[in-house]
């Protein structure tokens, strides 16, 4: 999940890293204080798509995997 002290890092130093395996086609950073997700996928070797997805209703689709995340199930358990 994504905290307020790592969230810098985790969009800038760490996604570099991860930017780097080729491999890598999609990234998730999942908030903790909200029903709020950035979905990244990779749209060639330099360039990657960011897509917002907020509020419990919502369903994301991760095309890599061929399959969908509802944000209610994501947050089930998650006491605000």
């Amino acid at each position: 999940m994504l905290s307020p002290s790592t969230a810098d890092y985790d969009r800038g130093g760490k996604f570099a890293l991860y930017r780097q395996l080729g491999s890598l086609q999609e990234y998730l950073l999942v908030a903790q204080d909200r029903p709020y997700i950035e979905h990244y996928v990779r749209q060639d070797t330099h360039s990657w798509l960011l897509n917002e997805y907020q509020g419990l209703e919502t369903i994301l689709t991760l095309p890599s995997l061929q399959c969908q995340l509802a944000l209610n199930e994501v947050y089930a358990k998650v006491v605000w």
